[in-house]
């Protein structure tokens, strides 16, 4: 389990300060939105209600002028009425037809008489007129007066008090409005922080774990472990970093093969080059005396067999076949240790076979070429290469082969050389060990061929593979690097 790691603590720490900028910014804002609107409805509702104030004291002064008007006209009224009764009716009944204002008027006398009532008649709805009462008392009776004034200015009075309370009401819903709004807010801030944080944790962990993946990876390639590989799933710029991950890896082994190779062969060749020097100094003294003892025979006088005379020359003639095999496991070896060091140029792959072939009239209806006209361009040395192509087909036509098939294709940025043949094909005990010096299926071969093949292969930057043909026989691929244009 890969726990977490610095780098993944500053994702997740990047991503909340990228969420809490801009949500704290939101924040601020929106509460300084909220307190201006709070404040400018607190100034609002401050001088609303002033004016409220104001018009309040203007109503009720204006109703107290009127009351105390009417009270000044109903004594007025009740000290000039009459005392008789026949004339207290008829003022009356004049004081209402003149007094558009005054509605009933009622007598009551203090000695028990009966009350006299007046009532002016006229339309005096109750929605547009409002009655005022006043009482006055003067000789010995009490006046009872009712009096209407246009209601208008009462029910602006009751609209003004309705739109004060509105105003408080308003005023207080402002404010619960205004908290809950921040409660609201600050919840979602809280929410949007916590989606933010899992988010980036979960991105992170995506990241983080195929990173530290890769570095527990490096550290086992560091430690010599060269079969480490990672998992380069996705399309993304850590998905890239992983393939060529595994991409150096496997040409880091490959390299290691490689040096590996090149200092066994080179160690092998040191050893040639002694095995043909030890043996090459013995032959021709070897040969010379065999050639003296032939020659400085005398046979018999007396006829008859001659038993000495013929072992002597069957000695001779094996002594001379072994030294001729010595001779060619002397050349091959001082071939083997004397390979000169690669020397490039650009050269057309198809055309490198072609000439090969042409140089080889013995191969001529037993090696087929195909290969495209014109074929991709490799960087090789002809002679060199040209060599490792007729060891690997000569290999094949020794082994057994009656036919060859030479193909050249290129597959991306590689070209491949293949040499398929019909004959008795490769072992798969053998398959591993082929190109290692020594290592043969020929009866008398040195197994220097193939191993010459592989090195000059390698120092061509290439790599080589043996493996079984479809219909029978060996397939040899040769693989080379396609020459930059």
């Amino acid at each position: 389990m890969i726990g977490a790691g610095r780098f993944e603590r500053r994702i997740v720490l990047a991503l909340l300060v990228c969420a809490v900028i801009p949500l704290g910014a939101s924040a601020w804002m929106v509460d300084r939105l909220i307190g201006s609107a709070e404040a400018l409805a607190t100034g609002e509702g401050e001088g609303r209600q002033a004016a409220i104030e104001r018009a309040r004291g203007a109503y009720i002064a204006l109703f107290a002028d009127r009351k105390a008007a009417l009270k000044q006209r109903g004594a007025e009224l009740a000290r000039a009425a009459p005392a008789g009764p026949g004339g207290l009716e008829r003022f009356l009944d004049e004081r209402l037809a003149s007094d558009g204002a005054l509605k009933f008027v009622r007598v009551v006398h203090e000695d028990g008489s009966p009350p006299i009532d007046r009532t002016r008649p006229g339309p005096f709805q109750g929605g547009e007129f409002r009655e005022l009462r006043v009482d006055e008392a003067a000789l010995g009776r009490r006046f009872e007066l009712t009096y209407v004034t246009p209601r208008a200015p009462f029910r602006e009075f009751e609209e003004l008090g309705e739109i004060e309370a509105g105003g408080a009401g308003l005023g207080i819903l402002h404010q619960r409005i205004g908290g809950v709004y921040r409660v609201v807010f600050l919840g979602g801030l809280g929410l949007a922080l916590i989606a933010a944080a899992g988010l980036g944790l979960l991105l992170a962990r995506g990241v983080t774990r195929r990173v530290l993946q890769l570095s527990l990876a490096t550290r086992r390639v560091a430690a010599g472990d060269l079969e480490a590989r990672v998992a380069a799933t996705g399309r993304d710029e850590i998905a890239d970093l992983g393939r060529a991950f595994n991409r150096m890896v496997t040409e880091l082994a490959q390299s290691r093969e490689r040096i590996a190779y090149l200092q066994k062969i080179g160690a092998w060749q040191e050893v040639a080059r002694h095995l043909a020097h030890e043996i090459k100094n013995p032959l021709t003294p070897i040969q010379l005396a065999v050639q003296q003892l032939r020659t400085s025979y005398v046979p018999p006088p007396q006829e008859g067999e001659d038993r000495y005379g013929r072992t002597l020359e069957e000695a001779a003639e094996i002594v001379g076949e072994e030294i001729a095999g010595l001779r060619r496991m002397v050349e091959e070896f001082s071939a083997f240790a004397r390979l000169p060091r690669v020397e490039c140029a650009r050269v057309d792959a198809g055309l490198l076979v072609e000439e090969w072939l042409r140089g080889h009239a013995d191969f001529e209806g037993r090696v087929e070429l195909a290969a495209p006209a014109p074929a991709p361009t490799v960087n090789a040395d002809r002679l060199l290469f040209r060599r490792a192509l007729h060891n690997v087909v000569e290999n094949a036509l020794q082994a057994g082969a009656t036919r060859v098939w030479v193909t050249v294709v290129q597959v991306g940025a590689q070209v491949t050389f293949t040499v398929e043949d019909d004959g008795p094909g490769v072992p798969g005990e053998l398959r591993d060990r082929i190109f290692d010096p020594y290592v043969t299926t020929k009866e008398h071969g040195t197994g220097l061929g193939l191993a010459m093949v592989k090195k000059i292969v390698l120092e061509h930057d290439g790599t080589i593979a043996v493996g079984a043909r479809a219909g029978g026989g060996a397939r040899f691929t040769i693989t080379l690097p396609l020459a930059p244009s």
